[in-house]
C-alpha cells in the first residue's frame, strides 16, 4: 500500500469524525472557522511572502491552547485549504508545523512527508466529502460520465475548494476515472474563468472567481468571496438590482447578454451569517430561486500596534526566552 493509500485512510476516518463531532451534514460545505474554533484553537491570519499556514500544539502545563496561523494574503479558497490542512495536523495528533509546500497550493510535484501527507489528505476529505461532491454535481447538472473542465470549476466554487484540487479528488473519491482526473488537472483555471465571463465586461481582479448564477439555481444556497465577479442574464435586471440595493454586490457593467457586479461582504466576520444573505432569482422572477451570502478571507487579528521584533539574529536560548515572555500576555 503506497503512503498517499494510507494517508487517504486515516485522513477519511478522522475528517469525517471531526464532521460529526460538530453536526455537519457530509454534503454540506465546510464551514472552516467554525471548525477551528470548535477544536479550542486560536487562530491568527496576516500576509506572508513564503508560508501558508502554521500549527501550535497546546501546552496544558503552561495552559497555552493550541493555535494555527493562516495567511492572510490568500485567496478564500486558498486559505479555507490552509485552515482544513492545519485542522488536519490538530486532529492527527502532531506536533508544530510550519506549512510552506502544501500541495493544493504549492507548485505540482512538491514532494511531502508522511505527516504532510496525512495533513494534506485530510483537507481533501474534511472539505471534499464524496457526498459533498456528489451533491455539488448534481447541483451543476453533470450528466452521466466525466463532468467537463467547466462543471468541475463549478463544483470547486460550490465547495469553496480550487480547482486544481477539486478534479484531483474528484478521482481519490472513485467519482471519476483516474485518467479523467489527470486530464482536467491540466486545464487553465484562468481560461475556465474566462469561459463563464461576460467577454464584454470591463477587466476583472484574476484572483478572484466568476460566477455565472444561472448555473447554480439547483445549489439553493451559495456563498461568494467578496471581489468575485457575478454574472447574471441580462434580462435577470430584478436580481441584479436586489443585489445592489442590499450591499451585496456593486454594479460593474451592463452588456447585451450579461449584467455584470462585483460581491461584496457587509460583515467582517469570517463566515457569513447565514441570515446575512439574500435570495435572488437568476434566471427572472419566474426562475428557480438561490441564496447568495458574501463572505471574507481572514485578516490581521488583532491588529498590531508595533511591528514584530526582528529574531532573525537570536540565538535559541535568546528565542526562547522571548517566546515565554509572549506567553506571559
Amino acid at each position: 500500500m503506497s503512503k498517499w493509500s494510507v494517508a487517504h485512510r486515516l485522513a477519511q476516518m478522522a475528517a469525517a469524525r471531526m464532521r460529526g463531532d460538530a453536526g455537519l451534514d457530509t454534503a454540506a460545505r465546510a464551514d472552516i472557522p467554525a471548525l477551528l474554533r470548535a477544536q479550542g484553537l486560536v487562530v491568527q491570519a496576516e500576509p506572508a511572502d513564503r508560508l501558508f499556514g502554521a500549527y501550535m500544539p497546546a501546552d496544558p502545563d503552561l495552559g497555552i491552547p493550541g493555535g494555527v496561523w493562516l495567511n492572510g494574503g490568500l485567496t478564500l479558497p486558498g486559505q479555507r485549504h490552509t485552515g482544513a490542512h492545519e485542522l488536519g495536523h490538530h486532529a492527527l495528533g502532531h506536533g508544530a508545523s510550519y506549512d510552506t509546500d502544501i500541495a493544493a497550493l504549492a507548485p505540482p510535484g512538491t514532494p511531502l512527508d508522511f505527516g504532510e501527507s496525512c495533513a494534506e489528505a485530510f483537507a481533501a476529505w474534511l472539505l471534499m466529502p464524496r457526498a459533498a461532491l456528489q451533491c455539488a454535481l448534481r447541483a451543476v447538472a453533470v450528466r452521466p460520465g466525466a463532468p467537463t473542465a467547466v462543471e468541475v470549476y463549478r463544483v470547486s466554487l460550490l465547495l469553496g475548494t480550487s480547482y486544481r484540487g477539486t478534479a484531483r479528488h474528484l478521482g481519490v473519491a472513485h467519482l471519476i476515472p483516474d485518467q479523467d482526473s489527470g486530464r482536467l488537472q491540466r486545464a487553465v483555471p484562468g481560461r475556465l474563468k474566462d469561459a463563464c465571463d461576460d467577454p464584454s465586461a470591463p477587466p476583472r481582479d484574476g484572483r478572484g472567481e466568476v460566477w455565472a448564477l444561472a448555473d447554480f439555481t439547483a445549489a439553493g444556497d451559495i456563498v461568494v468571496a467578496d471581489g468575485d465577479r457575478l454574472v447574471l442574464p441580462a434580462h435577470a435586471v430584478a436580481a441584479a438590482d436586489e443585489l445592489v440595493d442590499t450591499g451585496h454586490a456593486e454594479h460593474v457593467h451592463h452588456g447585451l447578454h450579461h449584467i455584470t457586479l462585483t460581491a461584496r461582504t457587509r460583515s467582517t466576520t469570517p463566515e457569513p451569517d447565514p441570515a446575512d444573505g439574500v435570495e435572488i432569482h437568476p434566471d427572472g422572477p419566474d426562475g428557480a430561486g438561490v441564496r447568495l451570502r458574501v463572505q471574507t478571507p481572514l485578516r490581521r487579528t488583532p491588529p498590531r500596534e508595533t511591528p514584530p521584533p526582528d529574531v532573525s539574529r537570536l540565538d535559541e536560548a535568546e528565542l526562547d526566552r522571548l517566546l515565554a515572555g509572549t506567553r506571559d500576555h
